[in-house]
């Protein structure tokens, strides 16, 4: 079993200022539906300290599965003297991807808070999926 990691780009993907329970998906290079990859843990790299959703889709926009961050579940670090926040989840059982599609499967993050998420630089998001072929 070969294990990997996605990685959105903090310049293009999950840019976008969101509201209150709005989303933003992306398809994140090498993360495929084909039915031959499995999750085995997801973190979110933040500079705002907010709950998110992370949600895995199908082909037409469904939710296949998520989990919840509260506020409380991030940790800390300073990088380059800006503060960012971390949230990591390892599932009890790897989400295995299902085969919806012949290419990169859609992952949405949602904004649970009731602070809006900055556009831009600013609200920088970068999100990191582990997973095994």
């Amino acid at each position: 079993m070969s294990c990997h990691i996605a990685t959105s780009a903090a310049a293009t993907q999950y840019t976008s200022e969101l509201v209150q329970n709005a989303a933003e998906t992306e398809a994140l290079p090498g993360l495929r539906a084909d039915g031959s990859q499995s999750i085995k843990s997801m973190s979110i790299r933040s500079r705002e300290n907010l709950a998110w959703q992370i949600e895995l889709l199908d082909e037409t926009g469904n939710v296949l599965s998520s989990h919840t961050f509260a506020t409380t579940d991030a940790t800390v670090k300073t990088i380059s003297e800006v503060p960012y926040y971390f949230y990591t989840y390892t599932p009890s059982e790897e989400w295995c991807i299902p085969h919806t599609k012949d290419y990169q499967t859609d992952i949405a993050v949602r904004n649970l808070s009731t602070e809006s998420k900055t556009a831009g630089s600013d609200g920088e998001l970068v999100l990191y999926i582990k997973y095994c072929a």
